[in-house]
């Protein structure tokens, strides 16, 4: 592997002309966020099938010339893990890379687990060691050391080889449609901005009292809307405990930890009153036993066919199953899970445990 550094916009422009007509290339970048709300764009890996790996300097050359590349629905971009990587290029370079190919995703399809490691993949589609870094690297120093570089190299030497054989796989056990339909979904969430009523619900709050939720969610969305405009880390400005405590003081929270920036939660009464919803209810015996049954028969399918429970359904998807719609009533999870469980639920099929094994016969 002999991995090319880019550190001129002429090159740049060279390189791309030169593999215009490549059909994918493997990608990842590198950069800060420690303190920032934004990530800092300081490296961008590619390398083309057969190709040594390029890296491309952000702060150097103009790495715009990658958009039309980025743009491309010609071109599969295969990253590894990649929502980070497409949030950094998003903010820097004003583009989201599409089609994606994400190989850890693809993985999962595959029965090798949920959030598989790239190094992982390396050894078992590769037969190859990787080179792992335990302490952070700082990617703005520059010029960049010479085991930077390669530790860079080598996140995108190897993603083309584990794309065909997780390909190949999927393939195989006729799983290609089911990661595409995940894929496309997930590319549309990379194209979407979040709510602020979004920001506010995926806060966890822990075992905050239920009076107080609303307030901490309230808070969550002001900080966040603090942080986009001061480019400051949101627990840099305030840490989730702190944000937590807070929220006990009520109407005069953001008073409390945000006096400095009155003008952004002016609107606080009215954040609060978005996310009030009636306690939620305890769950009585026969929800709480349709619950565990519902989890079991997810577990005893996902088992069977080899795929991460998560990946077929999460707590909440279980918890509405049957009263709201889910993934589980549409593409492949309601074939292979979906369709039982309105069965099971309808009364057309009984689950029995025979043994240590659950059983689905007809009624």
């Amino acid at each position: 592997m002999n991995p090319l550094l880019i550190t001129e916009t002429s090159a740049l422009a060279a390189y791309l002309d030169r593999f215009s007509d490549e059909p994918q290339v493997a990608l990842d970048v590198e950069f800060v966020r420690q303190t920032t709300y934004y990530p800092h764009l300081c490296l961008i890996q590619m390398a083309f099938p057969e190709q040594d790996p390029v890296l491309i300097d952000p702060l150097a050359c103009d790495a715009t010339l990658l958009r039309p590349l980025l743009m491309n629905p010609k071109v599969l971009k295969i990253v590894h893990d990649g929502k980070q990587d497409v949030e950094a290029l998003r903010h820097a370079l004003s583009v989201v890379p599409a089609p994606l190919f994400d190989v850890q995703l693809a993985a999962a399809f595959c029965g090798m687990g949920m959030q598989i490691r790239y190094e992982k993949l390396v050894k078992t589609l590769c037969d190859s060691a990787f080179s792992q870094i335990k302490t952070p690297l700082d990617w703005k120093r520059r010029p960049l050391p010479a085991g930077h570089l390669h530790y860079a190299a080598e996140d995108v030497h190897y993603l083309n080889s584990i794309y065909q054989g997780l390909t190949e796989r999927l393939q195989t056990m006729g799983r290609r449609s089911w990661f595409d339909e995940d894929m496309a979904d997930i590319e549309r969430t990379f194209q979407a901005t979040l709510s602020e009523h979004d920001t506010g619900e995926k806060f966890k709050v822990g075992h905050l009292s239920y009076p107080h939720v609303p307030t901490a969610r309230a808070l969550v969305v002001v900080r966040d809307r603090i942080a986009r405009h001061t480019n400051t880390a949101r627990r840099r400005l305030l840490s989730d405990d702190a944000l937590l405590a807070a929220a006990s003081k009520g109407a005069q929270a953001p008073a409390h930890v945000f006096p400095e920036h009155k003008e952004f939660w002016q609107d606080f009464d009215a954040l609060c009153a978005m996310f009030k919803k009636p306690p939620p209810a305890k769950d009585k015996d026969e929800e709480a036993v349709r619950f565990f049954l519902l989890s079991a028969i997810i577990k005893d399918v996902a088992q069977k066919n080899n795929l991460p429970e998560s990946l077929l359904a999460n707590r909440e998807a279980l918890r509405v199953f049957g009263k709201a719609p889910t993934l589980l009533d549409q593409g492949w999870r309601a074939e292979v899970a979906g369709k039982l469980l309105r069965a099971i639920q309808n009364g057309h099929m009984a689950v029995r445990l025979r043994g240590d094994v659950l059983v689905y016969e007809g009624a």
